[in-house]
């Protein structure tokens, strides 16, 4: 029986372990370009194909926060291939917090679903999709962190990374300094003042 105990303890410690391993900091060194939060989703006339899928998406699902936006998407061309892709928020709850899905611009293929209230992007590279990092709090003091890396066509999450800040002074405020404002990027093909 104490066998058994100490097999369970590592079961439990090991995954806890490798969950802290990512840092923030480790990702930090990657060029942000922008971040993005809800408030860039724009109002815009989703592709049916696209609509029809989180539809289904949801229905299949459920509702996971207290609101679906199926009428909004944020675009970027995260490719280089002059189409923006859509961001969509399309599952949210009351705090900003969103499952945002994200479409290919040029075949509306899905690419994967990102948890966030902020998406920090780098800059396009052409033929390759970049990573993207995502960032919501957990209430004053907590935070979290993942860096979605794409394998083949579909954005996966690393580890998420905890950030802890008592005092509003500490891993949180530093954190969120090394990282761009909320800047809504421009919808590619855009014209710019």
């Amino acid at each position: 029986m104490r066998l058994g105990a100490r097999i369970l303890r590592s079961l439990v410690l090991v995954p806890m372990l490798s969950f802290a391993t990512e840092t923030p900091e480790a990702a930090g060194k990657m060029d942000y370009t922008s971040g993005i939060d809800f408030g860039c989703a724009e109002e815009v006339s989703l592709p049916d194909s696209v609509h029809v899928f989180l539809e289904d998406r949801i229905q299949k699902e459920g509702r996971l926060g207290v609101a679906n936006w199926l009428d909004r998407a944020a675009r970027s061309d995260l490719n280089g291939d002059g189409a923006g892709e859509y961001l969509i928020p399309y599952d949210c709850g009351g705090t900003g917090f969103c499952i945002w899905a994200l479409f290919d611009g040029a075949t509306l293929q899905h690419l994967g679903n990102l948890e966030a209230a902020v998406i920090y992007l780098t800059p396009p590279r052409k033929k390759q999709w970049p990573p993207v990092e995502t960032f919501f709090r957990n209430g004053d003091t907590e935070a979290w962190v993942a860096t979605y890396q794409s394998r083949g066509s579909r954005y996966t999450r690393g580890s998420w990374s905890r950030l802890f800040d008592p005092t509003g002074t500490g891993a949180i405020r530093r954190y969120l300094s090394s990282r761009p404002a909320v800047d809504c990027p421009s919808p590619p093909g855009a014209s710019t003042p």
